[in-house]
């Protein structure tokens, strides 16, 4: 009988350390199935790397990032964040997390010191960014005006579930989503403290890339630059540290409209005069 154990290997099939036990006795075997069946931890081990800073902190970049190294990369998804939210509370481990070899944003940051319990050998990434720049884009992520997904929160519960979980409460609050952007940082960096080789800080303000992460992943730093992802236009202004444009006067539109029809019909008529005279 083979056991397999699910090694890192990105953008290939996992690589497999199989350790083969001699087995005859049928009720041996029923025993093992039984066990494996229990806890199958004892049997398989997932290694993983998990982005733990919080959502805003360029987590859709880090995604593309890990997909342009070949990872098979998780950003919230279609469904599966409140699957590897709830399996994880309910048995501790999460079958729809072990898909994937790279996973971003919530409810990950909530789960990573059960992540690292479960799923020992794994690695753990920490972006952060400037405080008031983050706060700002947060604030943006529940206005509908820049997030166009924003009115769906109601209709997709987990959405407003897991920042109930983070911040205490759905509704944005500048004073509290602060406090706890800082409390989450410090908790990460004090767990990790005497394991360096074991979590990445990624400060995105200073330029944070390929030079951290590669050998951080232990892979090749690709030729094409590091992602710079953004969700909307409006976004990638306050990401660069500009104010979004202001919209065009609003009567402006409809005269150059009436001044085109006019000029089409005025064109026209003296087309037509000219061929009948």
């Amino acid at each position: 009988m083979l056991v397999s154990t699910k090694l890192k290997g990105p953008g290939k099939l996992p690589v497999m350390n199989m350790i083969r036990l001699s087995i005859t006795d049928k009720s041996v075997w029923e025993l093992f199935i039984e066990t494996l069946a229990i806890n199958p931890s004892n049997f398989q081990l997932f290694q993983q790397e998990f982005w733990v800073g919080l959502h805003k902190t360029a987590t859709t970049s880090l995604h593309k990032a890990f997909q342009v190294l070949g990872f098979d990369s998780l950003h919230w998804g279609r469904g599966e964040a409140p699957l590897i939210w709830d399996e994880m509370q309910s048995v501790g481990r999460s079958a729809t997390l072990e898909r994937y070899y790279a996973l971003c944003d919530l409810p990950i940051p909530l789960l990573y010191q059960k992540l690292d319990k479960t799923y020992p050998g794994s690695k753990f990434i920490l972006t952060i960014r400037d405080e008031k720049k983050w706060l700002k884009s947060v604030e943006r992520l529940w206005d509908e005006d820049y997030n166009p997904t924003r009115g769906t929160w109601e209709i997709y519960p987990f959405t407003n579930r897991i920042h109930t979980e983070l911040y205490g409460q759905k509704d944005f609050n500048a004073p509290v989503f602060l406090k706890r952007y800082r409390k989450h940082n410090a908790e990460v960096l004090e767990y990790f403290k005497n394991r360096p080789n074991d979590l990445l800080v990624m400060d995105m303000e200073d330029g944070a890339g390929w030079k951290e992460l590669c050998p951080f992943l232990d892979v090749p730093v690709p030729s094409r630059p590091y992602p710079t992802v953004y969700v909307t236009k409006k976004l990638e202004s306050i990401n660069s540290g500009e104010p979004p444009p202001p919209p065009p006067p609003s009567g402006i539109c409809p005269i150059i409209i009436a001044l085109a029809f006019v000029f089409i019909t005025v064109t026209i008529a003296a087309i037509a005069f000219a061929i009948w005279h």
